[in-house]
């Protein structure tokens, strides 16, 4: 892993191949009784958390309170052999799942806890074959102080006070429009 550190903000680039949150394998169990529904650990995603936590190495300091953090990854969609004996590419994925498994992980690294990170943000920069795998990460004390655009204030004023005409006999939509 490589670390920088310009204007307040640390930058680290990891040579992991980034993962997407799923979820583990389903099962029932037996406890006095009666059925019960678990669920197990997702094998590759505990693979690649464990992966991020050698990337980090022991004693991170870890930045406290609002946090923002930036990530872009570039992800190999590696081929592999199945225990049936067919070959598997892996999918592509979304910013959104990867990004969630990758927030887990830093959980504790970076931030004592992801309900920390106030502003999160992630960028797939590529995917395939030949890629070469790397997360790139940018984390930095908060709050965003995000200005939105006055025609976006405008909007909400009407949001939180809509007109809707109803007429009991028909559907509507909240433009008062009757379809």
């Amino acid at each position: 892993m490589e670390s920088v550190e310009a204007n307040g903000v640390r930058w680290f680039a990891l040579s992991v191949n980034p993962e997407p949150w799923t979820v583990g394998p389903l099962n029932v169990g037996r406890k006095n009784g009666g059925l019960y529904p678990y669920m197990g650990a997702a094998q590759q995603l505990v693979a690649f958390q464990e992966a991020i936590r050698e990337e980090f190495g022991e004693g991170h300091q870890k930045i406290s309170g609002d946090v923002i953090v930036r990530f872009y990854f570039w992800r190999r969609q590696s081929t592999y052999e199945t225990t049936a004996g067919r070959k598997h590419r892996k999918h592509q994925t979304d910013a959104t799942n990867m990004q969630k498994a990758l927030e887990d992980a830093l959980q504790g690294i970076l931030y004592e806890n992801d309900r920390d990170v106030q502003d999160i943000r992630s960028v797939v920069m590529m995917q395939g074959p030949e890629v070469e795998p790397m997360i790139v990460i940018s984390v930095e004390q908060g709050p965003t102080l995000e200005i939105l655009p006055r025609e976006v204030y405008a909007m909400m004023e009407r949001l939180e006070n809509p007109v809707i005409e109803v007429d009991a006999d028909q559907p509507y939509r909240e433009s008062g429009e009757v379809f």
